[in-house]
């Protein structure tokens, strides 16, 4: 492969590095979530720095077309951010409907309250 294309491919990692540190420390990136970003861009820089890597694997996997590995594991990894975002938000959801449902008391409570006050002053 040519050797720009590698030296594009680690800027690109250690971009990617820089930019999801620089958004954990402004708060924008929860910490949980800072391991699996950092360590995709990490994986990008390494495979640029060491490219013999990917072919290395590919033999160990019994594949022919070492890209094919690259493109594998990068849809697996795809698909487990997938899976864990979605429990995030399901999560989230359900958070979201116990806080209506608190409010809703709350506010039924005060409207009472309001009321036995009004009835008092009368």
């Amino acid at each position: 492969m040519n050797p720009r294309f590698h030296l594009l491919a680690a800027a690109i990692g250690l971009s990617l590095g820089i930019f999801i540190f620089r958004l954990v420390l402004k708060r924008r990136l929860e910490e949980k979530y800072f391991l699996l970003w950092f360590g995709s861009g990490a994986v990008i820089f390494l495979l640029a720095l060491l490219p013999g890597i990917l072919d290395r694997a590919a033999r160990a996997l019994g594949v022919s077309y070492p890209p094919s590995v690259l493109f594998f594991f990068a849809n697996l990894f795809m698909l487990i951010m997938l899976l864990f975002l979605s429990v995030q938000v399901s999560d989230l959801q359900e958070k979201n409907k116990e806080l209506a449902q608190h409010v809703a008391l709350l506010r039924f409570e005060l409207e009472e309250i309001k009321g036995k006050k009004r009835g008092k002053a009368e």
